[in-house]
């Protein structure tokens, strides 16, 4: 009898076990071609972006042509967004110190901020490019923000 009470323990812990990884989802980071997602991971693994309030959607892209970096940022706010201001950072790691390359900003009345630079950079480094902007919609301001890393 003492076997079968400790066997259904042991059942009944793996169950609870599985429900809290399913219910219960975590934060994560997700890499594809250079831009990263923030979210929350899904029991299947899948990255659910986190829903902002005024922005629909923000990237950012960074690639190299020889030893020049593109650098790409996209905010996108929801309906009814009036002004969109971003600070847009390339900065490189150098012993093990991000330190900042080139900076700028851009903004707009509306709804989508568009930006595209470029800047001379050194190989044999990595660099991060990160976009931290304001999107105002209904009188509020929500901060959001996104970067990506390569290496030259």
């Amino acid at each position: 009898m003492k076997r079968t009470k400790k066997g259904l323990r042991g059942i009944a812990i793996t169950l609870i076990a599985l429900i809290v990884c399913f219910v219960f989802p975590t934060t994560g980071m997700a890499a594809s071609n250079g831009t990263v997602s923030e979210g929350l991971v899904s029991s299947a693994g899948q990255i659910v972006p986190f829903r902002w309030t005024n922005t629909d959607s923000i990237t950012v892209g960074l690639s190299f042509t020889g030893t020049t970096a593109n650098c790409t940022a996209r905010i996108i706010g929801m309906p009814g967004t009036t002004r969109i201001a971003a600070t847009v950072t390339l900065e490189r790691l150098d012993g093990g110190v991000y330190r900042q390359e080139k900076s700028w900003t851009q903004s707009v009345s509306g709804e989508r901020l568009d930006f595209s630079q470029t800047h001379s950079v050194t190989r044999g480094f990595t660099y991060r490019l990160t976009v931290t902007a304001n999107v105002t919609r209904n009188g509020q301001t929500e901060t959001v923000t996104a970067s990506t890393t390569r290496t030259l």
